[in-house]
């Protein structure tokens, strides 16, 4: 006897499976489709979440630059060698202020 197979219902999240055989959806009408639909791969919520990322990555560097400007200070005193007007950790700790205060 022939045993039945489970049918699945088609997710109405996903368009491509939810059309079937020759009818599927190509995938510029898809990108089109998650576009315009706020699907979380849109374009703003990208962009967006690209720029939260890239301010996250500036701040984790800007602070493991932080103990190369204090060895810079011990070896230069405090920027007198060098004539600074600032010691470098001031000046690094300055970065890492302005540019979480960007937006």
């Amino acid at each position: 006897m022939p045993t039945k197979t489970a049918r699945t219902v088609p997710d109405a999240r996903t368009p491509s499976l939810a059309l079937s055989g020759a009818a599927k959806i190509s995938k510029f009408a898809r990108a089109d489709w998650e576009t315009k639909s706020g699907h979380p791969l849109s374009e703003g919520r990208r962009r967006e979440t690209l720029k939260l990322f890239g301010q996250i990555v500036r701040t984790v560097v800007n602070v493991v630059e932080l103990p190369v400007a204090v060895a810079k200070d011990v070896v230069t005193l405090g920027g007198i060698v060098t004539e600074q007007g600032k010691s470098y950790t001031k000046q690094q700790l300055e970065k890492i202020a302005d540019e979480a205060q960007e937006d």
